[in-house]
């Protein structure tokens, strides 16, 4: 009967620990998608207010061949999981748009969640038995970003700072008629989502600063990103100028410096 019981509980820690193990795989396959749904927000931004001005890309495709996304990302299938892009052209009266869904091709085996990302900045999703996730689903306040760790939030915050750049940059193509704004002015035109107009995002603090045109200037802008605390939320410093060159260095807590080396990760 000993044996036996000891059999059972040997049985069930090998259950405990398999299932322990496969939901590890989901957050980690979780995390990497949601990264590469923000890197398409990100090249999106980029393609619009620098390649096709005023347009998103028509496809993922599209996206790498500019050079913006990997080749596996543009193929539509990654980590797992199905990705699929629509974007709206604008036209006048209806501006333009885009939306990207990620999708677990086999629910329950290679992932659980869905999610749903658009120019508004923000997850939708959840467990949604393997369908497809909408503009209509929940908001997802613990994207891979909230709950990472030191180096995940580094990452992440490259990503913001690109998507911030872009924001500047279509900005001044259009409402800025050639000047640059304050994070809440981004975020209250829908340029910016509400986590990032706010200034403090993934363990960082956000700030801009930028110097409108003159007659024999052109405007000019900074953004910022430091650690809201040095050595637990992040260690180095980030900052993203009007060349849309990413830089950033570790600075024991302060901003980085105009010549810090280029950050392409």
């Amino acid at each position: 009967m000993k044996i036996l019981l000891i059999k059972c509980s040997f049985l069930l820690c090998l259950f405990v620990l398999a299932a322990d193990a496969q939901v590890n795989r989901h957050t980690l396959r979780e995390r990497l998608v949601i990264q590469d749904l923000s890197r398409v927000g990100a090249a999106q931004v980029t393609y619009l207010s620098m390649i096709d001005i005023g347009q998103y890309a028509p496809s993922l495709a599209r996206l790498h061949e500019v050079g913006l996304i990997d080749a596996a990302l543009a193929g539509g299938e990654k980590y797992g999981y199905s990705f699929a892009l629509h974007t709206v052209i604008g036209s006048p009266g209806n501006p333009p748009s885009f939306s990207i869904s990620a999708t677990p091709r086999v629910y329950g085996r290679l992932g659980v969640r869905s999610f749903f990302y658009s120019p508004e900045g923000l997850f939708r999703g959840g467990d949604l038995g393997g369908r497809p996730a909408t503009a209509n689903d929940p908001i997802l306040e613990d994207d891979a970003c909230t709950n990472g760790g030191l180096l995940l939030n580094e990452q992440c915050i490259i990503q913001t700072l690109r998507i911030i750049g872009g924001a500047q940059l279509m900005y001044a193509n259009t409402e800025g008629a050639g000047n640059f704004a304050t994070l809440s002015t981004l975020g209250n035109i829908g340029l910016l989502d509400r986590r990032t107009a706010s200034g403090v995002l993934r363990g960082y603090l956000l700030s801009v600063s930028f110097t409108n045109a003159t007659p024999t200037e052109p405007a000019r802008f900074t953004v910022f990103a430091v650690p809201q605390i040095y050595g637990a939320t992040g260690t180095r410093s980030f900052r993203i100028d009007t060349d849309n060159v990413l830089r950033g260095a570790d600075r024991q807590g302060g901003p980085a410096a105009p010549d810090d080396p280029p950050v392409n990760y």
